[in-house]
Formats: C-alpha cells, sequence, structure tokens
C-alpha cells in the first residue's frame, strides 16, 4: 500500500511541478543522469511550446517501476498562426530510492491542429519494437483535404 501512495505522490508532484514550471523542484524528483536527460528534452520542448497543460496519471506500479498515462495539452503562435498540441503519452519510469532513475516513452499519439484551418493527422506506431527490428508507423489524416497539399518528415533525434 505504501508504494503505492509514494508512486502515486510522485505521479502528482510531476504534473504539479511541471504545470508550475519549477524546474528547481523538478531536480529533486530525480537521480542526476536521468534529470539531465529529462531536463534537455523539457527546456527544448518549453522553447515552442510555452503555454502547456500537464496531466499525469499512475497507470500501474510496483516498488522499482512504474507506468504513467501523461496528457500534454499547449499551444504556440507563429506568425498570425496559432497551433494547438494535444499529446497522449504512456512512460514508464524506473525509480531508485524513490527518485527517477530513467523514463522511457512507449506509447505516443499527438495532434497538432491549426486554429484557423484545423488538420487532424493521427500517428500510429507500436507499442512495443525491438532492436532492429523493422516497423511501420502510420500518418492517416482525419478529414479530406479537398485541393490542399501535405508534407510531412521525420527525424532521427539523438540521446547526447
Amino acid at each position: 500500500m505504501s508504494t503505492n501512495l509514494d508512486n502515486h505522490l510522485l505521479s502528482n508532484k510531476l504534473e504539479e511541478i511541471l504545470n508550475q514550471k519549477k524546474i528547481d523542484a523538478l531536480k529533486e524528483l530525480f537521480l542526476q543522469n536521468s534529470f539531465k536527460q529529462f531536463n534537455k528534452q523539457y527546456l527544448n520542448f518549453r522553447k515552442n511550446y510555452t503555454d502547456t497543460k500537464w496531466s499525469i496519471t499512475t497507470i500501474s506500479n510496483d516498488k522499482f517501476k512504474m507506468l504513467l498515462d501523461v496528457k500534454i495539452k499547449s499551444r504556440r503562435e507563429i506568425a498570425d498562426q496559432i497551433y494547438n498540441l494535444n499529446s497522449k503519452q504512456m512512460v514508464k519510469i524506473e525509480k531508485f530510492r524513490d527518485k527517477i532513475k530513467s523514463f522511457t516513452v512507449i506509447n505516443e499519439e499527438s495532434i497538432l491542429t491549426s486554429q484557423n484551418s484545423p488538420l487532424v493527422v493521427k500517428i500510429i506506431s507500436p507499442d512495443k519494437v525491438l532492436t532492429g527490428e523493422r516497423y511501420e508507423m502510420n500518418l492517416i489524416i482525419e478529414k479530406p483535404l479537398d485541393k490542399s497539399l501535405i508534407a510531412s518528415g521525420m527525424i532521427v533525434l539523438k540521446n547526447n
């Protein structure tokens, strides 16, 4: 019971700190190496999306691991266009002494729409992929585009 309560408190603290943008308090939830990795990704995200709302729920947990359902809502303005981001992630957390030792995004779905001309694109990817295994990701445009044009691409992000 205590482990479940501790994990629930950890997810609540993480949600609260991310919503309040308290980076110093965020550092206290992580071991040093995992914080460096998270902070780099978090600051990069915050450069592009400053108005963000986080919702974090514990799906399952045990003494050393927990699974989180993370929902992110944000908006960004570029020139005259306002973009809304809705993202859902399933994140596996490994813990050591009640701190986050490592984290892995297991599954992610993000929808980016523009306020003036909404384009709903759904990204579907496998829940699990083995090292060296080939897999496919599907980009699904939810509504017809008529005579509009769409272009997309993917880039490889490297952990440094």
